[in-house]
């Protein structure tokens, strides 16, 4: 996979294409204890959002539609939940019907390592662990740009 550089400006963001994934760790919905050295092996893409942005439901609308209803197996998604403790992440996931792994970031631990501020944002690792591209706010052509790498006999 090449790197996406002609991504829109993001004062906010702490990555640039290429970057490697930056270290975090924190426990799945099974209670099951991982880091970012565990994605690593498969492309990966990790979501970032709050429960009160309409553009993050948007967002995943997106992907849910496009992507993670085909049950795709070449790459893993984390969604964190920014601010959110384990029982709204619970009702957030399954109020949107959600597919994908939804996690906790209560104190904005891995948050804080993507970005400043700012939701939703997406990050897409190849399977080396190094940044494809990165997507702040709702941007439906840049998701179909993502989407196209992870999946690339979708059109």
């Amino acid at each position: 996979m090449e790197y996406h550089t002609s991504q829109a400006p993001d004062e906010y963001n702490y990555l640039k294409p290429g970057d490697a994934i930056p270290w975090f760790q924190g426990m799945d919905e099974n209670g099951k204890s991982f880091s970012s050295l565990t994605l690593i092996g498969k492309a990966c893409l990790i979501v970032l959002f709050t429960p009160e942005c309409r553009y993050c439901r948007d967002n995943f609308a997106h992907l849910e539609k496009n992507l993670f209803s085909l049950n795709p197996t070449r790459f893993s998604t984390f969604a964190f939940g920014r601010d959110m403790d384990e029982q709204a992440v619970l009702l957030y996931k399954k109020r949107f019907s959600l597919s994908i792994a939804v996690l906790t970031d209560s104190k904005r631990d891995i948050y804080s390592k993507f970005a400043e501020k700012a939701v939703p944002r997406n990050y897409l690792f190849d399977s080396s662990g190094k940044l494809i591209m990165s997507i702040r706010g709702y941007r439906p052509d840049e998701l179909e740009r993502l989407i196209g790498y992870l999946n690339p006999g979708i059109d």
